[in-house]
């Protein structure tokens, strides 16, 4: 019997179609992929799928609730809805531990807080905050945005700039980091933690140029640094992009996680390899019998009402045989 795919999308489908055409054309009739359909969740249930793709979840809260539950029932999640809380970061920390450079970056608190905060719950903060230090460190021009990845990023210039930008900030907690002008600002597509391509973005165009050819130790450098980031995090469908300065890759954002794949914004090529790559992956993966990492590898193999009944029955098993044992003793000889 052949093994499904699911995959959760929004409007924007044309990824998702042509990704469900490649898994069913080349998986032989052992792997097959559809759009899920999804009721109510019911808890005690098994999921229909041994792998599902999360393209839409971001945007339907619901689906998180699903994903969770198909990851803790077996099937293999793209990408782990257990690891999908935006962390810019904390991503920033992590490249830091993996030795990948990355431009001087410092996570600054909220401005404001939600009603029923009292200064006393603050004790913990420095305030004012070493903004002499903070400046030192990062320097300018500089980029702030908010650490959870949503909203704008804002070029300031100095000091004033970068204040009036944090004063307006509201709960939001805000990440400072260098802004590195770049000679080429590249994007690396990344799929099932081993298949990695770097192109060059046009920042102006808003444009993926993939026909421009990069030095053979840059594209290098990028790949590696884009696979190694992507498996610590463990992602299996990612753009993680660079800023080059002297031939050096800065390691910019690597939270692409739902990036727009659609063949109006991919060329051609890159549209059609990132369409193999990834159904050559999920194909791997469904006949692997791959289980979501963290969701799976410290559970019992039975728990609840499951568990109690095979104790049960092990009990029974044991109280059996303890019997037969006895019976045999009894009818044995006596000299």
């Amino acid at each position: 019997m052949a093994v499904k795919v699911g995959i959760l999308t929004g409007s924007f489908r044309a990824f998702s179609e042509a990704l469900i055409l490649a898994i069913d054309a080349r998986g032989g009739g052992e792997v097959t992929a559809e759009f899920c359909r999804i009721g109510g969740i019911v808890a005690e249930a098994n999921t229909p799928y041994r792998v599902v793709i999360d393209r839409i979840s971001h945007d339907i809260p619901f689906y998180r609730e699903y994903l969770r539950h198909a990851a803790l029932r077996g099937a293999y999640v793209i990408n782990n809805p257990f690891r999908m809380q935006p962390d810019k970061f904390g991503g920033y920390t992590l490249c830091g531990k993996l030795g990948l450079r990355i431009p001087p970056t410092v996570a600054l608190p909220p401005k404001a807080y939600r009603p029923g905060v009292q200064p006393e719950d603050l004790t913990n903060l420095v305030y004012p905050l070493p903004w002499e230090a903070i400046v030192s460190h990062v320097g300018f021009p500089a980029v702030m945005r908010s650490a959870s990845g949503f909203g704008p990023a804002h070029l300031v210039n100095d000091f004033a700039e970068m204040m009036r930008v944090y004063d307006a900030s509201g709960t939001e907690t805000m990440i400072l980091q260098r802004f590195i002008a770049p000679q080429r600002y590249l994007r690396c597509f990344v799929f099932g933690q081993r298949f990695a391509r770097p192109v060059v973005f046009n920042l102006e165009r808003q444009a993926y140029l993939p026909e421009e050819e990069l030095p053979p130790d840059l594209a290098e450098a990028v790949t590696t640094s884009a696979l190694r980031l992507t498996r610590a995090l463990g992602y299996d469908m990612n753009i993680v992009e660079f800023s080059v300065q002297d031939d050096v890759p800065y390691l910019i954002d690597f939270v692409n996680l739902v990036s727009d794949l659609s063949p109006i914004v991919l060329p051609e090529s890159l549209f059609e390899w990132a369409v193999e790559r990834m159904a050559e992956s999920v194909i791997d993966y469904a006949r692997a019998g791959a289980r979501t990492p963290f969701a799976t590898s410290t559970l019992p193999e039975a728990s609840g009402e499951e568990q109690t009944q095979e104790t049960a029955k092990k009990s029974t098993r044991k109280k059996t045989t303890s019997r037969k044992r006895t019976s045999k003793r009894n009818d044995a000889p006596k000299s």
